[in-house]
C-alpha cells in the first residue's frame, strides 16, 4: 500500500509542475554516462531506420543483468485505410 502511496504523490507532484513534457523527462532521465552514450549510439547505428524506427538523442535506456538493454525508441504506424484514424480519408 505504501508503494501506490509514494507513486501517487509522485504523480500528483509532477502533475504540479506547470509546461512539463515528456520530452522535459526524457532529458532528464536519458543517458546519464559514457557508458549509457555508448549504448544508446550502438542502439542508433544498429536499429534506426528513418520514417520507421528512430531513436531521439537523448533517449532512456534500460540495462538489466542480461547481454543488452533496452532503448527507448519511436516506431512509426501509418494509418492510410485504417477507418478512424486515416486523416486523408476525411473520416
Amino acid at each position: 500500500m505504501a508503494t501506490k502511496v509514494r507513486k501517487a504523490a509522485k504523480y500528483e507532484a509532477l502533475r504540479a509542475i506547470e509546461g512539463l513534457t515528456f520530452g522535459d523527462c526524457v532529458e532528464f532521465f536519458g543517458e546519464q554516462d559514457s557508458r549509457e552514450r555508448r549504448i544508446a549510439k550502438l542502439a542508433r547505428k544498429r536499429l534506426t531506420d528513418p520514417g520507421e524506427l528512430e531513436i531521439d538523442e537523448p533517449t532512456v535506456l534500460s540495462e538489466g543483468d542480461d547481454n543488452g538493454a533496452y532503448v527507448m525508441a519511436w516506431a512509426w504506424v501509418d494509418f492510410d485505410g485504417v477507418p478512424g484514424l486515416d486523416k486523408g480519408s476525411g473520416s
